[in-house]
This record gives C-alpha cells, sequence and structure tokens, in this order.
C-alpha cells in the first residue's frame, strides 16, 4: 500500500482526546516525529495532558468545531456518549470538516455495525442495524465518514472489537470486578462467542499508522481490529479470574446470570440514566451486568483483521502479554483502594 508523505509539521487533531483511548493515541503522538498533536475535548478538567495544547470543543456544535479544524491536517473521531453524540457529532464534524479544508479523518467506530451475524467476518460483511442504539448510531456515524470521503475527502474507519486494557471501563475493569464479586467466571455454553479483543495500545497504534496511509479524494478505507490470537469469552474470564486470584473460578449457570443482569443490571441502568439527566454522580452504584452483555458472549462473531495486520503492518499485543497487563492493573487497583 502507498504511504502518504509526512508534512514538514502534521497537525492532528484529536477529538475524545481526554477519555480512556483518547489519552493513549495521543501519548504515541507524541512520540512521532512530525506530528503536532492537539486534543479536543468538551470540558477542560484538570486531568489534561500537559504539554499538549488544549481545545473546548462539542463535537455538537459545528461553529465550535470548524474553529478548531483550522489549520488541521488529521482529525481523529473517539468521542464517545449517547446515540445523539455519535452520530450528530460525527455528522456535524464531516460538515465541519468540508468547510475547512478537508482534513484527512480518522473515525473510531466499532463490531457493533455488524450487528448480532455471526462467523467470520470481514470488512466486506454487509452492516446489520438489530444491535440496539449504539449499533444504530455507529452505522450512522460511518455513512457520514462515508458521505464526506464520497465528496472528495479522505477517511479511515476502523472497526475495534472489545478494547481491554489500563483503564478500560467495559472490558478490564469491570470484568475484573464482577469476577471477584463472583457474579462472572465459567459461563458454559453462555461464554462460548468470541471475545474479539484488541489491547488499547493497538488501537492507538492502528491510528498512529493510519497517519501514513495515502489514500485518493473520494476514497474511504476501513480496517476490522481485533487481535488474532484474542480467545472465547470463558477462555479470557477463567484465564483472568486465575490470574487475579478469583479462584476458585465460579461455575455460573445460565439461569443465575439472567437474573443478575434483569433483576439488577436493568434497574441500576435506569438510576444511572435518571442520575445522569439530574448531574448526580453514579460512581457509587454498584455496576450492573446489562442483559446486551449477555448476548454478546454467546455471539459467535470472530472478526477478521488480516487486512490490519497486513495494509497497517499492526505488532499485536499476544494474548499472554495482554492478561500480564490485567493482572498488573487489578494489583493497582488493590493497592488504591
Amino acid at each position: 500500500m502507498k504511504t502518504a508523505e509526512i508534512k514538514a509539521s502534521m497537525k492532528v487533531l484529536v477529538l475524545g482526546g481526554n477519555g480512556f483511548l483518547g489519552k493513549v493515541i495521543v501519548r504515541q503522538l507524541t512520540q512521532m516525529d512530525h506530528i503536532t498533536p492537539i486534543i479536543g475535548t468538551r470540558t477542560l478538567h484538570n486531568n489534561i495532558t500537559e504539554g499538549i495544547a488544549t481545545l473546548k470543543i462539542d463535537s455538537t456544535d459545528l461553529l465550535a468545531l470548524k474553529d478548531g479544524l483550522k489549520g488541521i491536517d488529521v482529525v481523529i473521531n473517539c468521542v464517545t456518549g449517547d446515540g445523539t453524540t455519535i452520530a450528530q457529532g460525527t455528522h456535524l464534524l464531516c460538515q465541519a470538516a468540508t468547510l475547512t479544508g478537508m482534513p484527512k479523518i480518522i473515525h473510531l467506530s466499532s463490531q457493533s455495525v455488524y450487528g448480532t451475524q455471526i462467523g467470520i467476518i470481514s470488512e466486506n460483511t454487509p452492516q446489520h442495524d438489530d444491535l440496539g442504539w449504539y449499533g444504530h448510531a455507529k452505522i450512522v456515524a460511518e455513512r457520514a465518514v462515508e458521505d464526506y470521503a464520497k465528496n472528495g475527502g479522505q477517511a479511515i474507519i476502523l472497526r475495534p472489537g472489545c478494547i481491554s486494557g489500563k483503564n478500560s471501563p467495559l472490558w478490564t475493569e469491570r470484568i475484573i470486578t464482577w469476577l471477584k464479586q463472583g457474579r462472572l467466571g465459567d459461563l458454559g455454553a453462555s461464554g462460548d462467542g468470541w471475545s474479539n479483543l484488541i489491547d488499547v495500545e493497538d488501537v492507538a497504534q492502528a491510528v498512529t499508522k493510519s497517519l501514513n496511509i495515502s489514500l485518493s479524494a473520494g476514497k474511504v478505507r476501513i480496517f476490522n481490529l481485533s487481535a488474532p490470537d484474542s480467545p472465547r469469552w470463558n477462555q479470557y474470564l477463567m484465564d483472568l479470574g486465575v490470574s487475579i486470584g478469583a479462584t476458585p473460578v465460579k461455575r455460573i449457570s445460565n439461569r443465575v446470570l439472567k437474573l443478575d443482569a434483569y433483576i439488577l443490571g436493568i434497574p441500576i441502568k435506569i438510576i444511572e440514566h435518571i442520575f445522569k439527566k439530574a448531574h448526580i454522580k453514579t460512581s457509587w452504584l454498584p455496576a450492573g451486568i446489562p442483559p446486551s452483555l449477555l448476548k454478546l458472549f454467546k455471539q459467535e462473531i470472530k472478526l477478521d483483521s488480516t487486512k490490519a495486520t497486513t495494509e497497517l503492518a499492526l505488532e499485536w499485543t499476544p494474548y499472554e502479554t495482554m492478561i500480564k497487563n490485567q493482572i498488573a492493573i487489578s494489583n493497582t487497583n488493590k493497592r488504591l483502594n
């Protein structure tokens, strides 16, 4: 694949640059020559990365996006949030980019665009809009990026599986918590789906290597991101449970799992939603297992990341190393508690 010529100094705006994934992307960008990273974030907190230029940008505000994109060569979109933030925010980003010099867009999407499909999934597999608001929002966002490319822009879409690693709230921290509480373990047939895990460092690596890909105007490239050796969920849960000392790893029946998700998980989610609307902190609430997670644990969907391996030349974090990193995270949390 052709590589792009690197400018003497390339300005790269990372929308969502103060989030879990965004911070890792920014750190990797600072280690590259001729790259000037700029953080774009909705609110300016005290935990902004020191020494990195930071802009206050609401991704659902067209004027703010237009101002933020002035002089930018590449914009990386890793904003998270509700359906409106994901879908409308991406649409407005593409609109602002069209009005400000057509910078290259690297958009972080998700395996959720494939819906409930099973089997080996390549980038050519059609999208399937049957995974609720999140999957729908991600599909709508991708369409906006594709339209941007059709109108002369350059764009890359990355579709990661389940992002694990340091500070991963979904696929590391809450999984460790549930294992220690005995709420997850050996799920039997309920955990036979593929995990499609990918280390956060590898996602950031895919982003930084995407900077070097040369694209023709009107062209969008799509890459699945999942570690080639990522196991089935049962394997991950049992390996992680043993590694962090949550032993003996419990056998959790499907009935118990469903009771946990529907009797506890749904009410907690409702309370979280109400409290967030009222700007009340929800960190004290226990982490509820959402019913959607039960479906994912069983879903035999396996992302084919061959294209990312060959064309982005990714150096994947081995599964064993990923597990060792989780142990370090668990030990750190013990010391903090």
